[in-house]
């Protein structure tokens, strides 16, 4: 959170200016919590929709192979569960199985490597801020506008 005290000088466009440097700790902390939340909402499909979907692959297992099919399949050839979303597709036309299991994991990865970019972002822009990098060409107009970074500032 920004505490508004004397040592801010300007404020352009929502962008609150120190000493001629983009205070782009503003928006890091935004971006930090829609980052957390994207990344727990992806976890939250993953795990949902995994064990969602792998007791609905064990009903199709024991449905297709009987209970000793599911216990040889579970133990000896795990790649019956892999398949198990696709044989439903084609042999019962159940398309919810394969996209239950792979929609979710897919689905789940992107949230989540959304939230990690988003988290990475508001890291750096307050590592930034913080060690005084310029980066954008927007905020080197700002500067531009507003003058040279080491000239005294009047207070009016």
């Amino acid at each position: 959170m920004l505490l508004w005290d004397n040592s801010l000088d300007v404020c352009v466009s929502g962008l609150a200016i120190r000493k001629g440097k983009t205070m782009t700790k503003l928006l890091s902390q935004p971006l930090k919590i829609i980052g957390y939340l994207l990344l727990s909402i992806g976890v939250l499909i993953w795990v949902v929709a995994g064990l969602w979907g792998f007791f609905l692959e064990l009903q199709i297992v024991n449905k297709i192979a009987g209970f000793w099919g599911l216990v040889i399949g579970f133990t000896i050839l795990p790649i019956t569960f892999f398949v198990a979303p696709f044989y439903a597709l084609i042999a019962w036309g159940n398309w919810i199985p394969l996209v239950l299991i792979y929609g979710g994991g897919i689905g789940g990865t992107a949230l989540y490597g959304g939230g990690s970019i988003l988290i990475e972002w508001a890291d750096t822009a307050k590592s930034n801020f913080d060690n005084g990098v310029i980066l954008s060409e927007s905020e080197q107009q700002i500067q531009a506008l507003i003058g040279d970074e080491d000239a005294e500032w009047e207070d009016q």
